[in-house]
C-alpha cells in the first residue's frame, strides 16, 4: 500500500507529461511518433492502474504482474539487448555493454521462466473447482 501512494504522484506526473507528448509539433505531423506517443501513454496509464492495485490490495494471489505482462517485459529485455547490436552500443563500449546486455538477458530469462510458473499455478488452481465439476 505504501508503495502505491508514494507512486501514484510520480506515476501521475508521468500521464500528464506523456499526454503532453502529443501537442508537440514534430509529434503531430509523424505517425510513427504519433504511435511512439500512444504507447508511452499507454505505459503510463497501465503503470496508474498497477498503482491503484498496490493500493487497494487487489491481485495479491496471484503477483501484480500476470504471466502475459512478465513475458511482455521479457521480450522488451531481450529487445533492448539485439537493439544494441544494430545501434552500435556494443562496439563503443565493450565491457558496459556485455555486462548490460547479460544483465538483460538474466532478467528476461527470469521474467520469461515466472510467468511460466504463474501460468502453471493459475491453470492448476482453475482447474479444482470449476462448475461442471460440482455438478
Amino acid at each position: 500500500m505504501v508503495a502505491g501512494v508514494v507512486l501514484t504522484p510520480i506515476t501521475l506526473l508521468c500521464v500528464i507529461g506523456s499526454g503532453t507528448l502529443f501537442t508537440l509539433p514534430n509529434v503531430r505531423g509523424s505517425p510513427p511518433l504519433l504511435c511512439l506517443a500512444g504507447a508511452i501513454n499507454l505505459g503510463s496509464l497501465w503503470t496508474v492502474s498497477l498503482c491503484a492495485r498496490l493500493i487497494f490490495g487487489l491481485g495479491r494471489a496471484a503477483g501484480l504482474f500476470g504471466p502475459l505482462a512478465l513475458r511482455i517485459i521479457a521480450i522488451g529485455a531481450l529487445g533492448i539487448v539485439i537493439s544494441g547490436l544494430f545501434t552500435g552500443y556494443y562496439a563503443e563500449r565493450p565491457v558496459v555493454g556485455g555486462v548490460m546486455a547479460l544483465s538483460y538477458v538474466l532478467v528476461a530469462r527470469r521474467f520469461w521462466a515466472l510467468g511460466k510458473f504463474r501460468l502453471a499455478a493459475r491453470s492448476e488452481g482453475s482447474g479444482q473447482n470449476t462448475p461442471r465439476d460440482s455438478c
